[in-house]
């Protein structure tokens, strides 16, 4: 009996954890073909591991031309981090969409630039409006 209990109990801990990361990093979808994801707090290998496998799969489902990435709510970054920002725009890429990140505020771009992370891949804009905007005008010349 006390078996079943600690399997019961390890499975609720299971499901309470994928609760949990999905609601620190949402996957919002703004409209068709536009996803958005605002990342608040720290932002470690777990979290950006299981952000990015539910992220790739969201792309395709909802055939995402677009994936706004606002950090606005990251304080700091370190070099793992900042690779990890860099295989996500590398992985949307591969999969058809085009990465915009919003929100970067000044430490982390100073830190950005210490660290020597390669930015050509990156596609900034100041805000998550400015962001849409890029969105929307791109959706209507097609």
């Amino acid at each position: 009996k006390l078996a079943d209990r600690n399997r019961e109990l390890e499975q609720s801990r299971a499901e309470l954890a994928a609760l949990n990361a999905q609601l620190s990093t949402p996957i919002i979808k703004i409209w068709n073909g536009v996803l958005m994801i605002p990342l608040l707090g720290a932002f470690d290998a777990v979290r950006a591991s299981d952000m990015t496998e539910r992220l790739l799969t969201a792309i395709q489902v909802e055939r995402a031309s677009y994936l706004i990435l606002d950090i606005t709510g990251v304080a700091e970054i370190d070099a793992p981090t900042a690779n990890h920002f860099l295989r996500i725009v590398q992985a949307t890429r591969l999969l058809g969409a085009e990465t915009l990140i919003t929100g970067l505020r000044p430490a982390v771009a100073t830190a950005l630039v210490a660290l020597g992370v390669d930015l050509s891949s990156l596609n900034t804009l100041r805000t998550a409006e400015a962001a849409l905007r890029h969105c929307q005008s791109r959706t209507r010349s097609r």
